[in-house]
């Protein structure tokens, strides 16, 4: 107890950065939320993933100026489909997809097999990405605020906090209401509490939300490799 109270006195007193700590009392509804018995090490760890979650948002928001992001947007646009006009011979080829240069496909064969790259895969990777940033230039997003691009590292390293701390169940249950419950989630919400207003998931059942599409993320099946 008595390292927390020194560790928030010392972040009070280093005003380089705005950040946030967390109480004893606080801490302890953290535990009573996600029934777990945290560590002085663990409580260290949760406030300094909830900082590094804020400071990482922080930094997204103000990295570059909107010009600059426009302008490396279309770049990065123009990139990824010339990367896919150029390997269109070798798609061709392995997904048996029309006619296609042989010579040019048994070439850039060869270059994925010494660089140790499985060719569909990265096909796959690479059309997705090509698809999303077309979707980041025409705008159509889905309403409400932003993605929050940081928010999958969160899950995941206060998942690990969770579990070493005794919680027994990161799943999440519809019940008869058609609501989401979940441990894990009470525990990230809990967390959420001390984050500043508008980041991260803004409640109990919006947290289980978020949770539970990550977790159907991780078990989406992935594309066949020939």
């Amino acid at each position: 107890m008595t390292k927390v109270l020194n560790r928030c006195r010392d972040r009070v007193n280093a005003s380089e950065m705005q950040t946030v700590c967390i109480s004893n009392t606080g801490l302890e509804e953290i535990e009573k939320a996600g029934k777990v018995r945290l560590s002085d090490a663990q409580r260290a760890e949760i406030e300094e993933a909830l900082n590094s979650y804020i400071i990482r948002n922080r930094w997204d928001r103000i990295s570059r100026p909107a010009k600059s992001k426009e302008l490396h947007s279309r770049s990065l646009r123009r990139h990824l489909k010339g990367l896919l006009s150029e390997l269109d011979n070798l798609e061709k080829k392995f997904r048996e997809a029309g006619e296609f240069d042989r010579a040019i496909a048994l070439d850039d064969q060869r270059l994925f097999w010494r660089a140790g790259v499985q060719p569909l895969e990265f096909l796959d990777q690479l059309s997705s990405l090509h698809k999303h940033a077309e979707q980041d230039g025409s705008g159509k997003h889905r309403g409400g605020r932003p993605e929050d691009f940081f928010l999958p590292q969160f899950f995941c390293e206060f998942e690990d906090i969770f579990l070493r701390a005794g919680g027994r169940w990161v799943g999440v249950t519809k019940t008869l209401e058609d609501t989401r419950k979940s441990p894990f989630a009470d525990f990230v919400n809990a967390i959420l509490r001390f984050a500043p207003p508008g980041l991260g998931p803004s409640s109990n059942p919006a947290v289980a939300a978020a949770w539970e599409r990550q977790l159907r993320s991780r078990r989406a099946p992935r594309a066949n490799l020939k």
